[in-house]
């Protein structure tokens, strides 16, 4: 379900995406919860969103394979953004899985300014890159 304004829903498949011509799309981060899942059909073929959107030309795409704390995923996202601007693709999602894992990733919200203990693989290890790990580069 796409969400264009409040109140409001559109559905997009995979169908649809499947259709799509997505050649000119250098990243795509997938922030949602089991965004990185999938599904193998007894043929062997391979359903999920990740590569659904790589098949259609997506250079890469960035998602989580279960729910990940809204906090933890804003902080790991800037950091993985941050990264970006001087490393590749497999580099910067190491970055960012690596701060969670010193726990120097300096996650607080406004609601507990302690901040989330990161250590554990469950807030860092279910992030995945799917597609190019080559370098990005941002335009501003």
């Amino acid at each position: 379900m796409l969400v264009p304004t409040p109140g409001s829903g559109e559905r997009l498949t995979l169908r649809e995406l499947s259709a799509a011509q997505l050649g000119n799309c250098g990243h795509i981060t997938l922030s949602s919860c089991w965004s990185a899942d999938n599904f193998i059909l007894p043929s062997h073929w391979i359903i999920s969103l990740p590569e659904t959107l790589w098949r259609q030309g997506v250079k890469s795409v960035l998602g989580s394979l279960w729910q990940v704390d809204d906090v933890v995923a804003r902080a790991f996202m800037a950091r993985f953004y941050r990264a970006l601007e001087r490393l590749p693709r497999d580099a910067a999602l190491r970055e960012a899985q690596l701060a969670c894992l010193t726990n120097t990733l300096n996650c607080t919200s406004d609601d507990n300014p302690e901040p989330i203990d990161t250590r554990s693989p469950f807030y860092w290890s279910g992030f995945n890159l799917y597609g190019t790990p080559d370098r990005l580069h941002l335009s501003r």
